[in-house]
């Protein structure tokens, strides 16, 4: 699957968009790419102008699924007036991943943590893996021992 990642800000947005990419790359036939693509992931600091370059991408991508990523939201009602504008384009959004930033003591932002980093990562495999059709669940108790050695008695 060909998968377009579109973040045009902040280096915090590259970052988080770089993660995004690698979680990708992890669920193993999928990978990032340029315009024609599948499907997109689309990054977003709720800029005006952002914005405006998300919709008239969105527009390119009519018909496809679009995942959104964002940092510095101000609330759910932000991002879910941003997901009806992108519908309205004609793209189909599925899923929205947001990362709130801690505000520093004398001002400005802090840097996403380790945490956010692999949220961003595991947001991406998981989308991915649920656009294939793929049920992704965790390794059972009974899965996990049947790969143990059973002994071998022989009876005489």
């Amino acid at each position: 699957m060909k998968l377009l990642v579109y973040a045009k800000g902040s280096d915090t947005l590259a970052q988080l968009a770089q993660k995004i990419c690698e979680g990708i790359t992890k669920t193993g036939n999928s990978f990032c790419t340029q315009l024609p693509c599948d499907a997109a992931f689309l990054g977003t600091e709720f800029d005006k102008k952002q914005e405006t370059e998300l919709l008239d991408l969105a527009g390119a991508l009519a018909g496809k699924r679009i995942a959104v990523f964002c940092i510095r939201s101000d609330g759910k009602e932000k991002m879910e007036t941003l997901l009806d504008e992108l519908n309205k384009k004609g793209a189909h959004t599925s899923d929205s991943l947001s990362i709130k930033l801690a505000k520093k003591i004398f001002g400005g932002t802090e840097n996403p943590s380790e945490e956010d980093f692999a949220r961003a990562a595991a947001f991406a495999e998981k989308t991915v893996n649920r656009w294939q059709g793929r049920r992704v669940a965790p390794p059972s108790e009974k899965t996990r021992i049947q790969g143990y050695a059973k002994p071998h008695h022989k009876t005489i």
